[in-house]
């Protein structure tokens, strides 16, 4: 039989909570001016300098270890994104990112997807609008490239004419 120190010593203090309890409150109190004198400048400067310490033994590490990973599963993470980019989530981030890619400014994205997305006729000329990326009816989030806000959802029609240009 192997002996699980581990397992011993978690089981060892869950049993003695009350015993390490006052063990600590002892320490404490014999050693009120450690806490004094480690004030929040010194652990900032300490963090400093541990945290650069970490990364300069540990990241470079881990770098090669995902750059390895994704070049040994490529397929895997391929199939995994083609999957999430179907999911109700995967559409709305890529096409929150896509306007910004487009340069639209708005407070609340979410509600801006939201608003696109439950639109059904074009805000200028009341067509039925269509969901994907051909035809004239199709979707098309219209802004105001100067300042980035967005007018409307309006058809692809409209947007090509620049019927809020003069707006």
């Amino acid at each position: 039989m192997v002996f699980d120190r581990k397992a011993y010593m978690k089981e060892y203090r869950k049993n003695n909570k009350e015993y390490y309890k006052e063990k600590n409150r002892e320490w404490y109190e014999n050693n009120k001016e450690y806490y004094k004198d480690y004030n929040k400048e010194q652990r900032k400067e300490y963090m400093k300098i541990y945290n650069k310490e970490y990364y300069k033994n540990n990241i470079g590490y881990e770098k090669e270890r995902h750059k390895e990973y994704r070049e040994n599963n490529k397929d895997l993470l391929n199939e995994k994104s083609k999957e999430y980019k179907q999911t109700e989530k995967g559409l709305m981030s890529q096409t929150i990112s896509n306007f910004k890619i487009q340069g639209i400014i708005y407070p609340d994205m979410k509600e801006l997807y939201y608003t696109y997305k439950m639109t059904t006729n074009c805000n200028y000329c009341w067509c039925l609008l269509v969901e994907g990326n051909y035809g004239a009816n199709r979707k098309c989030l219209d802004h105001d490239h100067n300042t980035g806000e967005p007018r409307g959802v309006i058809c692809n029609t409209c947007n090509s004419r620049d019927v809020f240009k003069n707006c």
